[in-house]
Parts: structure tokens; C-alpha cells; sequence
């Protein structure tokens, strides 16, 4: 069997809860090959040949999935107030929005489940709905409900028992 996990991060955030689902797979199923990608590096369909599970990921923004134009504000605004702040390495290339025609090229009739982060809040939204609804159109069998996990700020961290 075959799992891939595939996010976006802006602060880090995401990816940290990306890791933990992977680590997690592997240590519940070892018989299962795990992967562990940003969308950004996915490219090409071929790592998405053959899977049996694909985990997607990504921040919200604006109560939905980030996009360039939210993300590249973001970074830009950051480095205007803040000029100390890091971001992933990936937080100014392609997210989940933009390689969803590519990340969902392999999945006809592949399971799949969606998360997200979020701030805890009822007006801050979820990225996980939308996103889940996106891999089932392109024919994916969305398993379990779309998660969001809590970050305690814009940029986090992420709240105490998240991972």
C-alpha cells in the first residue's frame, strides 16, 4: 500500500500537522509507504500513480484554501511590519489550489481525506470543507470528515495537543 501526503505552509503550521499524519500512518500501518510532500514539489502526476490514500492539506485563508494573491500578500505585508518573521520555504510557490489539477490527476477512485489550519474561531472559516469537496469532484472517496486543526494566532503556534 501506498499513502501520500500532500500540504502548503506558510508559518510552518500545516506542515508540522502534515508530518504528524505521516508519522502517524507509518506507525499505525508500517506495511504502508508513506510520503510526505509540499505541493509545490508534487510537479507531475507520477507520484500520485498508485495510490491507496492521499492526505491533503493547506492553511485558510479568508475562510477558504490560500491561493497566490493571499499567500504572496501575507509574505509581502510580513516582510514590510515584520522583517524578522520566517516563512516555509514553499510559501511563495504553487499551494494546493493552484496543483490541484495535478495532485487530483491520480485520484479517480482513490481515498482521500482533507485538513486544514484554522484559527479558533467561528468567522475565521476552514479551508478542509472546500477542499475535500474539490478532491470528491474530481473523483476521489473522500473518507472521514474534512478536520481543521487550531492555531492560536495568525502565524501560530498551533494550539497545545494539535499535533
Amino acid at each position: 500500500m501506498r499513502a501520500l501526503v500532500v500540504h502548503e505552509s506558510l508559518y510552518g503550521n500545516t506542515a508540522a500537522i502534515a508530518e504528524a499524519v505521516a508519522e502517524g500512518l507509518a506507525q499505525a500501518r508500517p506495511d504502508v509507504e508513506v510520503r510526505r510532500l509540499p505541493a509545490a514539489q508534487v510537479g507531475t502526476p507520477g507520484p500520485l500513480q498508485d495510490l491507496d490514500l492521499l492526505v491533503v492539506g493547506c492553511p485558510t485563508h479568508a475562510w477558504h484554501m490560500s491561493s497566490v494573491r493571499s499567500r504572496t500578500a501575507q509574505v509581502t505585508k510580513d516582510r514590510r511590519e515584520f522583517p524578522d518573521r520566517s516563512h516555509d520555504p514553499d510559501a511563495e510557490a504553487a499551494g494546493v489550489r493552484e496543483m490541484l489539477p495535478v495532485i487530483t490527476a491520480g485520484a479517480p477512485g482513490v481515498r482521500a481525506a482533507a485538513f486544514d489550519t484554522r484559527l479558533d474561531s467561528r468567522f475565521a472559516g476552514g479551508a478542509a470543507k472546500g477542499l475535500a469537496r474539490e478532491l470528491r469532484k474530481a473523483g476521489a472517496v473522500v473518507v472521514g470528515r474534512p478536520t481543521g486543526f487550531v492555531v492560536t494566532g495568525m502565524t501560530g503556534p498551533l494550539r497545545e495537543g494539535e499535533l
